[in-house]
This record gives C-alpha cells, structure tokens and sequence, in this order.
C-alpha cells in the first residue's frame, strides 16, 4: 500500500500544482494526503531500516513542509486582499 500511495502522490503532484487552478481554502485539503503519505512513509522507513526509505521519508517531509508555507503565505495573502472570507 506505500509504495501504490508513493506512486499515486509523484503521478498526481504535478497536475495538482498547475497555475492554471486558482487558488482557493479547499487547497489546504492536498496537504492532508501528503502529510499522511510522510508520516506512513517515515514509520515504514524505521520498520525496514533502509537509508533510500529514509532519504524518500525525509524529502516527502521536506517537500510537505514546502507545500504548507506556501498555502500558508498564499491564505494570508488572500485573507489580506479580502478574497478569503468574502460571503
């Protein structure tokens, strides 16, 4: 089940992230899969022992932590330009 969920995150990344979607407050639902995929992918990297496993582990975490500052910065950008909670 990893390794289906590590496939299904590197073929959907890349259409997810697309300029061509405006951002919205429903974008803060992408980093609850990748935040579920890090956690498995670090347990299951201690359960195995495997330094590729962990140096995957650790740039799923790297890049979750990218992908939550920067829907961090983009919501505070909208709630300070009155888009986010306009009725």
């Amino acid at each position: 089940m990893f390794y289906f969920g590590l496939f299904l995150f590197v073929v959907m990344f890349f259409k997810v992230f697309k300029k061509s979607v405006p951002f919205g407050a429903s974008w803060w639902a992408v980093s609850f899969p990748i935040a579920a995929l890090s956690n498995a992918a670090l347990k299951y990297a201690m359960f195995v022992h495997s330094w590729l496993l962990i140096d995957i582990a650790a740039a799923i975490l790297a890049l979750l932590s990218i992908v939550l500052i920067v829907l961090f910065i983009r919501t505070l950008n909208m709630l300070f330009n009155g888009k986010l909670l306009k009725g």
